[in-house]
């Protein structure tokens, strides 16, 4: 899924939402833009299809018709709400999380831990405060991780835990 679908979806979500007190001209005008998007990146995503087919089935019948019945209101909304939905996760599901972080002893011996915290310093004292460091023990932060590489783990903002 692409950014502008995430985008799109958004735009139809909200038009929809205000747009039963518009005539069906404007309202078939203002949804175009996401259909024209919809058909353009065609994409194999359920949702968005189920979405696209709902909005569509809306303008036609307004264009048709010059109305449409609550069903055809309810059957887009909710479906361009699920893809919305899901598009808004999986955009964020990308975004930084937090820290990859290295504990390092004199001698060699190097421990790697997963730290569920953005700002570098805090991750480094969340990780001191969870773990035994030793006198001499150096902590350093190594690589900024996404989201999904401590949600696949189960974790939650704030937690460490040591990567085997």
């Amino acid at each position: 899924m692409n950014e502008s679908h995430n985008h799109s979806g958004a735009n139809a979500l909200r038009i929809l939402h205000g747009a039963r007190s518009l005539p069906p001209a404007e309202v078939v005008e203002a949804l175009r833009p996401f259909l024209e998007t919809m058909r353009i990146e065609r994409s194999g995503d359920k949702l968005a299809n189920a979405s696209t087919v709902a909005v569509t089935e809306l303008v036609r019948s307004l264009k048709e018709n010059h109305a449409a019945s609550n069903d055809l209101w309810e059957e887009a909304i909710e479906a361009t709400l699920s893809f919305a939905s899901e598009a808004a996760c999986m955009t964020d599901i990308d975004k930084p999380g937090g820290w990859m972080l290295r504990a390092s002893m004199p001698g060699g011996l190097v421990r790697t831990f997963y730290v569920y915290e953005l700002d570098d310093n805090k991750a480094a004292e969340l990780a001191k405060a969870a773990i035994a460091v030793t006198i001499g023990e150096t902590i350093e932060t190594v690589k900024l991780l996404s989201i999904h590489e401590f949600t696949d783990y189960g974790m939650k903002p704030g937690d460490v835990k040591q990567y085997v």
